[in-house]
């Protein structure tokens, strides 16, 4: 009797394995696929680098960098400031403001960088790259409205 129970949960770990490696092994096609589609011809991604002096291949914006590295350190004082036993909530009002400048500021230099970049594309580079970007932002989208909704239920 116990060599039956031996065999049978034998037989549950090996079908539980295969089940493991058949989901993994899809999710990887899968993700090979979906990374392959997304992926823009040369031209769109060498358009898209900030020629620098020592690095050619550098896609970092100095002027981002340095307006990121700004809204971090206002992050950091933000959070700082809450952590503190007795924070000084006038000083957190300024420091939330700050933030938030620097935060349109990004987004703001980011939308300019993309109809910069549109303008010196062609109509399929364009097409290839901002459609995947619409793809992403509208995938995204109806996953926050879904998750709303089973919320409300």
């Amino acid at each position: 009797m116990r060599r039956n129970y031996t065999i049978y949960f034998l037989l549950i770990s090996l079908v539980f394995n295969i089940a493991f490696l058949g989901h993994y092994v899809y999710k990887t096609v899968q993700f090979r696929n979906k990374t392959q589609s997304i992926n823009t011809a040369p031209t769109t991604r060498q358009n898209f680098r900030v020629k620098g002096k020592q690095n050619s291949n550098k896609r970092i914006d100095p002027t981002m960098e340095e307006i990121r590295l700004k809204n971090f350190e206002h992050r950091v004082n933000f959070f700082k400031e809450l952590a503190k036993e007795a924070p000084d909530y006038q000083k957190l009002e300024l420091l939330a403001d700050s933030l938030n400048i620097t935060q349109n500021t990004l987004e703001k230099q980011t939308t300019n960088h993309f109809i910069k970049k549109r303008k010196a594309m062609s109509s399929e580079d364009a097409q290839h790259f901002y459609g995947n970007l619409y793809n992403h932002a509208e995938s995204g989208c109806k996953r926050i409205k879904e998750r709303q909704k089973r919320r409300s239920e």
